[in-house]
């Protein structure tokens, strides 16, 4: 309940453009992960409040992003939902149109979209030439306790599909003079609990690095969940130039170390680069370990704490593009946030993913 009155609270006050939901609809609980009522009963009920009970002005589109928790047929699984998910709950989107609008959120492509869960939208509307390119990439990892399909080849033919797909989307974007935001669930790169890869099929990762490299003028940013934690991962080329900034959203619940948190990301209005993000969680950890219910009322942004950071001239890519040395992203892993081992993680993709930042929250 916590949780929801300050989405409701953030959405009344705050007036975001759009809402992107990171997945992983229900909740976790290991002895009902597979395919289950529990877990298609969660999925209905987080649905049904984004929908029904969450006020959410009907000028502002709400964008789901399929996570490994989130298919009907068990965690990891191949994507797959009912008709009725679609019919009732208005899937993957509310308040988006269908056909092409020029000032209001509208469907740009989801020829994929039922069946692998990747889509393309513009949540300001098509004039307005900033598209959401939406994916699956629960289809690039891999899971020891849960199969994605009984057909050992389907993983493999759906992740080549997924990818050049993308591909497809980001040239158009380009043709178009568009700027892209991309979400998923699972971003690439290193795990930071276990230091393993996020994406099993390193030939998959190698080309959607490569393309976030080719149209890096086009890309506004990457946003991401699945790692529950607060975080920042800088995409580079082999020269490590910084090509992209991907932001990690936190858990909005503490099931995994985390603070319960949400987060507001502002961004320039003629060119859509990201300008600074405000976090906004429960202060539920206790030093012992413990932990405790308490008010949502704690927050803290990148812009303060970035040296030198001036947002009326940068953006966050820029300064890191300017700052991207040991020293400085130091100062922001001890400052913002991080993982259980409070250290940056170093890619095993040598000059591809080559760092990547989860921060603890401020003390």
């Amino acid at each position: 309940m916590a949780a929801k009155n300050e989405i409701d609270t953030l959405i009344a006050d705050k007036k975001p453009r759009f809402i992107i939901v990171l997945g992983d609809l229900p909740k976790h609980d290991n002895s009902t992960k597979g395919d289950s009522d529990n877990v298609r009963h969660n999925i209905e009920q987080v649905l049904a409040y984004f929908k029904d009970s969450a006020h959410i002005p009907a000028g502002v589109p709400l964008v789901y992003v399929p996570g490994n928790n989130d298919s009907w047929n068990g965690d990891y699984s191949a994507f797959t939902l009912p008709d009725s998910i679609y019919t009732m709950y208005s899937y993957p989107f509310v308040h988006v149109d269908s056909g092409a609008s020029p000032n209001h959120a509208c469907i740009a492509n989801d020829s994929l979209q039922k069946s692998l869960g990747c889509f393309s939208m513009y949540p300001l509307g098509k004039a307005n030439k900033l598209k959401v390119i939406v994916l699956n990439t629960v289809i690039f990892t891999s899971s020891r306790s849960f199969r994605y399909s009984n057909d050992p080849q389907l993983q493999t033919i759906d992740a080549t599909t997924e990818i050049n797909w993308l591909l497809t989307q980001l040239e158009q974007a380009a043709q178009n003079d568009e700027k892209v935001l991309l979400a998923m669930h699972v971003p690439p790169g290193l795990d930071g609990f276990a230091g393993t890869d996020m994406w099993y099929d390193k030939d998959i990762e190698n080309i959607f690095l490569k393309a976030v490299e080719k149209y890096q003028n086009n890309i506004a940013g990457l946003l991401a969940g699945h790692t529950h934690m607060d975080g920042l991962r800088l995409l580079m080329d082999s020269s490590s130039h910084v090509d992209a900034l991907l932001l990690s959203v936190p858990g909005i619940a503490p099931g995994h170390g985390n603070n319960p948190a949400v987060k507001l990301v502002a961004y320039n209005d003629s060119d859509y680069a990201l300008k600074n993000f405000t976090a906004y969680y429960m202060n539920f950890w206790n030093a012992d370990g413990t932990g405790t219910l308490r008010d949502w009322d704690s927050s803290f942004s990148f812009s303060p704490i970035a040296t030198g950071y001036d947002i009326s001239s940068m953006s966050m890519l820029t300064w890191f593009q300017k700052n991207n040395d040991t020293a400085n992203i130091n100062k922001l892993v001890y400052s913002i946030y991080t993982d259980k081992s409070k250290k940056p993680e170093t890619s095993s993709f040598a000059n591809e993913i080559n760092r990547s930042i989860y921060i603890p929250y401020p003390k």
